[in-house]
């Protein structure tokens, strides 16, 4: 199994009152690792932070996602600050985590040397990537954003961190892609156009695949023609080993993120999801254990097994909450969890019966 000495973390992003608890988190987690610090020129480093390099790279900006200005596009300050702490990187293995989450656990660890089995023609890493599954999108109907990972967290080879950042920043007209380019843009989805081509997790992944010689004619975030679905899910189960949070072992003490977090799973994967998809599309001898096999019984009612996962997701973060600093008093947090746990208890009662 890896063991810590031969990892480097890379700290990514602004510096808020998190800072502190996430270093401190991963000196817990990951004792021997090399931590490095990458945020932008002009911030203040708090005295005595315990990491092994600070790195300060020129903010190149963010620029508004919507015609509202309401969401900013941060995509090409994730790819100067992540790429800055990568390539300043030590050691054979490397994770990468926002200065507002924090390591609650290393499963992440044991993930990466499972579900190893690929089909070659699809494989993009030398080895797959190990993700949370908060963000990491399934592209289906409803919410189609196929080729989209979690960019929150990522551990694998550095070398493949690397590859999967390093690619061209969004600049001049590719801000407002989508304004010119409607035609292609469903008429559903313009009431809320998203202006760049791509979400960020988006625009890592497909312009590192098409760099790397593999032919993906998605146009936009929502482009779902032809195979496109298809070619998400074999690339994806290919690529990464999807984890659920609290198992990845991350995790953010910001109570609107994490309960923000809790309530969107209406597209993102599960480890199950990933687990049947793996099953599919790289190794159909894999076993799924006991645990899987009830919750694959679960999902085939899949509007039920959808908030039965959503209010249990919840309470843990609830129940982790409580005992931490917040800016909701633990009061709050167990008047949430209650009725997440009230609610768990029910949709399960209706997903077996």
């Amino acid at each position: 199994m890896i063991t810590s000495d031969q990892i480097s973390v890379v700290i990514q992003g602004a510096l808020g009152t998190d800072v502190l608890a996430c270093v401190r988190s991963i000196r817990q987690q990951l004792p021997q690792s090399e931590l490095i610090l990458s945020t932008w020129e002009g911030s203040n480093v708090p005295a005595g932070l315990p990491v092994d390099e600070c790195i300060f790279s020129a903010d190149p900006g963010a620029q508004p996602a919507d015609r509202k200005g309401q969401v900013l596009n941060n995509t090409n300050r994730q790819l100067v600050s992540t790429l800055a702490g990568l390539r300043r990187a030590t050691r054979p293995h490397a994770l990468k985590i926002r200065t507002d989450f924090e390591l609650s656990g290393s499963g992440f660890l044991t993930a990466f040397d499972s579900t190893q089995r690929r089909d070659e023609r699809f494989v993009h890493y030398r080895r797959k990537l190990v993700i949370p599954h908060y963000s990491t999108r399934f592209p289906d109907a409803a919410r189609p954003f196929p080729f989209h990972p979690s960019d929150i967290s990522l551990f694998g080879l550095t070398e493949d961190l690397i590859r999967h950042f390093d690619v061209p920043l969004i600049e001049g007209k590719d801000w407002n892609w989508a304004e010119h380019h409607l035609a292609e843009i469903p008429i559903e989805r313009q009431h809320d156009l998203y202006l760049p081509q791509f979400a960020p997790e988006q625009h890592f992944f497909v312009h590192s695949l098409k760099l790397h010689g593999h032919d993906i004619p998605m146009r936009h975030y929502h482009d779902c023609h032809g195979d496109i679905p298809e070619q998400s899910r074999r690339f994806m189960a290919n690529n990464f080993v999807i984890l659920d949070m609290a198992d990845f072992g991350i995790r953010t003490k910001k109570a609107a993120l994490a309960y923000a977090i809790a309530k969107d799973t209406a597209n993102c994967y599960s480890h199950l999801l990933y687990r049947i998809e793996y099953r599919q599309w790289c190794d159909p001898q894999a076993e799924l254990s006991w645990r899987e096999k009830l919750e694959a019984r679960l999902a085939r009612r899949k509007k039920i097994h959808e908030r039965l996962l959503k209010h249990r997701f919840a309470m843990r973060q609830h129940a982790a909450l409580i005992f931490s600093t917040s800016e909701e008093g633990w009061f709050t947090h167990c008047h949430k969890m209650l009725a997440d746990g009230l609610s768990t208890f029910y949709y399960f009662m209706r997903a077996v019966a």
